[in-house]
């Protein structure tokens, strides 16, 4: 193998693992984001604030938060 072809194919390598990194990374933001959000969700409608409550889950759900 030359040294063109070792480069080349362990570019790409990295490509497909920089990718699925960065898959798996928005992956578990969005997990944590939903956590939070539904923590929140529930301390406000243990409050009573039902309104805003929804609000929230309808913003959660159009990718608005």
């Amino acid at each position: 193998m030359t040294t063109a072809t070792m480069s080349h194919t362990f570019c790409r390598v990295c490509e497909v693992v920089k990718k699925s990194s960065i898959k798996v990374f928005k992956y578990i933001i969005e997990g944590f984001k939903a956590c939070g959000v539904a923590r929140t969700y529930e301390v406000l409608v243990r409050e009573g604030h039902h309104k805003e409550a929804r609000q929230l889950l309808v913003m959660h759900n159009n990718k608005e938060i």
